[in-house]
């Protein structure tokens, strides 16, 4: 008797068909919690009684795909307000960079393994990949610009405000001395060694120019491009073993490969950045 009464109780809730009130309010919940799981809105639907399956196929005639996270920069909602002002004036002055420098910093881990590999299936071949918890890496800082590269440097440890000036004494004062002797602008992001008040009172003693930029905007300085190309590259194509190897490679990239067309085509793409920005009212781009 059990067995048949869950039977026809499971056949009547595939019957049950939802309202269009149902829809409607299960269209709004998906809206404002994109994330949410079928079996999670029909818990949020209370009274209802279909099957989370049911859920799922009016999701689908609504409308919604299920597509894997993607993750981005947080934007405050205050930052959004900077962000959407930075790019407006941007595009209103018909800004392009002729005198910017973008400089930052980024680590680079040591990998032996690609994105990907290729295997037949076979039932004692392994299809786990063994990965250090945590792996050997460098830091590297440098620069880009309408007029090409700066020195990319190689350092160990945390960067704070006077690791900074010192390296910035390498790579920054001659820079801008041999290519930017008329006027420049530094374009930083917003680490704390970099709005220190040791930090921008050394820049005002050697009379570098900054440019403010809007906090939590990496998609706003183009060389975070020029790293995603360089990890890309190590990754990939060289697959170091040794961090000796990573050193050569990464100065074998950025002496071959970050070229004065390369950094151009990088600062051009700023643009559809910024107007990208304007559409989602200062929220990240993603680009």
């Amino acid at each position: 008797m059990l067995g048949r009464f869950d039977n026809k109780e499971s056949e009547n809730r595939r019957k049950k068909s939802i309202s269009n009130r149902q829809l409607t309010y299960l269209d709004r919940l998906i809206s404002r919690k994109p994330g949410l799981s079928a079996p999670a809105a029909l818990k949020r639907m209370n009274g209802l009684r279909v099957t989370a399956r049911t859920i799922r196929n009016y999701l689908n005639k609504l409308g919604w795909k299920v597509i894997r996270t993607k993750y981005c920069q947080f934007v405050s909602e205050k930052n959004r307000i900077e962000r959407y002002v930075y790019a407006r004036m941007c595009l209103l002055t018909y800004e392009r960079f002729n005198y910017h420098i973008f400089v930052d910093e980024c680590t680079v881990e040591l990998s032996q393994h690609g994105s990907f590999y290729r295997f037949k299936k076979s039932p004692d071949q392994i299809k786990l990949i063994g990965k250090y918890s945590n792996p050997a890496s460098i830091n590297i800082i440098g620069g880009i610009s309408r007029r090409g590269r700066t020195r990319l440097i190689v350092f160990s440890g945390n960067l704070n405000s006077q690791g900074f000036q010192d390296l910035s004494n390498q790579f920054v004062l001659p820079f801008i001395e041999r290519t930017y002797p008329n006027y420049h602008s530094l374009y930083l992001d917003g680490a704390g060694h970099h709005r220190s008040a040791e930090t921008t009172e050394y820049l005002r003693l050697n009379n570098v120019n900054k440019t403010k930029a809007p906090a939590q905007s990496p998609d706003f300085n183009p060389i975070e491009l020029v790293w995603n190309d360089l990890k890309f590259y190590l990754k990939n194509k060289i697959k170091p073993n040794t961090i000796e190897e990573l050193c050569l490679a990464i100065n074998r990239f950025w002496e071959t490969k970050v070229t004065l067309e390369y950094c151009n085509s990088k600062i051009d793409h700023l643009e559809s950045v910024l107007k990208r920005a304007i559409v989602l009212k200062g929220r990240a781009t993603g680009m």
